[in-house]
């Protein structure tokens, strides 16, 4: 039996405020399946570290719809691998 690998999520850094996508650090977009990290520097401070902890963050989002896991507690922060990312909303 063939096993069908999942596709991973692309990534875009972009400038929330001119993409029009409000002031948080990072997003998730399932219709797209693309990470997004915000780069306005005015929202918040970034370095390697914050943007990391925004794509593990986001990440976690991707692998639970992946997996199937319940919408509403993915949307909601309630799986426990949240407190596994340095970040959190």
């Amino acid at each position: 039996m063939e096993m069908e690998t999942p596709t991973g999520p692309t990534v875009a850094f972009l400038n929330f405020s001119e993409n029009g996508m409000g002031g948080s650090a990072g997003t998730y977009s399932l219709g797209t399946q693309r990470l997004y990290v915000n780069t306005n520097e005015e929202i918040r401070v970034r370095d390697c570290k914050s943007d990391e902890g925004v794509l593990k963050h986001e990440y976690v989002h991707h692998l639970l719809w992946a997996s199937g896991a319940a919408f509403e507690n993915n949307i909601n922060h309630r799986s426990a691998f949240f407190g596994w990312c340095v970040w959190r909303h």
